[in-house]
């Protein structure tokens, strides 16, 4: 028998959320920073700001490809537990200056000999000022700068301004996704999508993500 469940994080507290979840972070990232708490959201930050109160004002390149990828601390958070085809995931967010929150998912990771954890193949719903982008992350096979190889799987294009609430929503499917991004419904086929998969979110490495809330439901 099929059972509804539904998971409603609150990220005004997001230590009261931890049970559920793990950070982990990208094969390129040479800082392991966790999640400023603020009032209402948590947030990601500037490295060389992080002592600061806020981030808020702090430009970002228009052309980011190739800039210093721990300039901005990404951080992410996955599941402890695994969800299938059926799951729909929703997270409220808004970012400053370009930099997009996003959703994740993926099927592995490891851990490194700090303790850190390091995503496999994953994949990620990234809004962003021009649209949405779609991609499939591995760690690179090469030895290079970023450590990943990255596929851009899609780009549909709309405008999201700075600081407008965005609401990210996933809905999992077999081997695809639909997704719902303030109204904007975009259909992806994914061939590489495993059959159980951890779903979190993170920030980009562009710029500064604020997280409100995330919401699992399965069924």
């Amino acid at each position: 028998m099929n059972r509804n469940i539904t998971k409603f994080y609150d990220l005004k507290n997001l230590e009261a959320c931890m049970e559920d979840f793990r950070y982990v972070y990208s094969p390129f990232s040479k800082t392991h920073y966790k999640f400023r708490q603020d009032e209402g959201y948590v947030s990601n930050f500037r490295n060389d700001e992080m002592t600061k109160n806020s981030a808020d004002g702090v430009e970002v390149p228009d052309y980011f490809y190739g800039v210093n990828p721990d300039e901005y601390a990404w951080i992410g958070l996955f599941s402890k537990e695994k969800y299938t085809a059926g799951t729909k995931v929703t997270l409220h967010s808004f970012y400053d200056h370009f930099g997009g929150p996003l959703v994740s998912f993926g099927d592995n990771y490891t851990t490194d000999e700090n303790g850190h954890n390091i995503y496999g193949l994953y994949f990620e719903v990234v809004p962003w000022q021009d649209g949405c982008n779609y991609w499939q992350v591995e760690p690179s096979r090469e030895k290079k700068e970023w450590s990943i190889d990255p596929v851009l799987l899609a780009e549909p294009k709309y405008h999201i301004e700075d600081g407008e609430m965005v609401e990210t929503v996933v809905e999992f499917g077999v081997k695809e996704i639909t997704t719902t991004i303030n109204g904007h419904k975009y259909d992806l086929k994914i061939d590489r999508m495993p059959e159980s998969f951890y779903v979190g979110f993170a920030c980009c490495e562009a710029g500064i993500g604020h997280f409100i809330d995330f919401k699992i439901e399965t069924k």
